[in-house]
């Protein structure tokens, strides 16, 4: 959707820690600095940016990403608005996009955008998430949409079939991802996305944990 030239100068001139700065108070400590994490409940600083890599980290929820991930969370946008959010910030014109697109094309992004998001670490790089199982296979993790009126029976539903699954492969589950209204918006109302393994996975890997996940699944639904 946007050049990947434009993307660098973007992220060169919206330095991490005044973007940051805008919505939590920082203080230094050593290289990074610290301040209460904006997406969770803290008493004591967990939530960290560093300014050399031009990350963030929070030590207690696990968020992290970049400048455009952080504009993400905090403004609750998808990576389109994000990107338009700070270039407007940064007075930067935004190319425009290679045509119109469809309701399936809108579609086929989003789901792309929040498979990217969900394999890949706090300084960006893609997991390779595989389960000290044997055989191998790769790690699940749930994502679902909180703004819909069925989003806690969602809920309920990952947290028991995580349990079950847990008590057999205990590697084998990611930390569950609440999503903001955009997921619910553009992809389905109401519904979960599960994320099976990342790029660095082999198709049996992907297939064997797929298998269990649906095995946990039906005995959660019968149980």
């Amino acid at each position: 959707m946007f050049d990947q030239r434009f993307l660098d100068e973007l992220i060169a001139r919206s330095d991490i820690v005044d973007v940051v700065s805008g919505y939590v108070a920082l203080q230094r400590k050593g290289g990074n600095l610290f301040g209460l994490c904006p997406f969770h409940n803290e008493k004591t600083p967990s939530f960290s940016v560093s300014p050399d890599k031009q990350i963030y980290h929070c030590f207690g929820c696990k968020k992290g990403g970049g400048v455009i991930n952080f504009i993400m969370e905090i403004e609750n946008l998808t990576f389109p608005e994000a990107v338009r959010f700070l270039a407007k910030r940064a007075n930067l014109p935004v190319p425009e996009d290679d045509g119109p697109q469809d309701g399936a094309d809108r579609l086929r992004r989003r789901v792309l955008e929040l498979n990217r998001d969900a394999v890949q670490d706090a300084s960006g790089q893609q997991y390779k998430l595989v389960s000290r199982e044997e055989p191998h296979a790769a790690q699940i993790s749930l994502v679902m949409g909180s703004d819909h009126d069925r989003w806690q029976d969602n809920l309920r539903l990952a947290v028991a079939v995580e349990e079950r699954l847990m008590q057999s492969y205990p590697t084998l589950m990611r930390p569950i991802t609440l999503r903001n209204y955009s997921y619910n918006q553009s992809v389905c109302p109401g519904s979960m996305l599960v994320e099976v393994g990342a790029a660095g996975n082999s198709l049996d890997e992907a297939i064997y944990a797929a298998r269990l996940f649906a095995a946990g699944l039906a005995e959660t639904i019968t149980a």
